[in-house]
């Protein structure tokens, strides 16, 4: 899994205590998440999610796995998430 060309995420952890901004340039659309979101945008990045995906399942938070879940759907139907490759 990437992040597709032309997205640019930006974190302001000084915006309604922290908003993360995913700036779509192919589409010229702008989606909001939270620093959750961020993390896992980063690992992508960073070819870590694995690593994530672990840290999350270790402290048990069954919730959070769900929302990142809902977050990479939500993502990967926007087309910022690009599946393989």
């Amino acid at each position: 899994m990437r992040m597709n060309n032309g997205i640019i995420i930006r974190y302001e952890p000084q915006i309604e205590n922290g908003v993360l901004y995913i700036f779509d340039l192919n589409n010229e659309k702008v989606y909001k998440g939270n620093y959750n979101g961020y993390i896992l945008l980063k690992a992508i990045q960073s070819d870590q999610l694995e690593e994530y995906k672990q840290r999350i399942n270790a402290i048990s938070d069954k919730e959070l796995v769900k929302k990142m879940d809902v977050f990479v759907k939500f993502l990967t139907e926007k087309e910022v998430l690009v599946v393989g490759g």
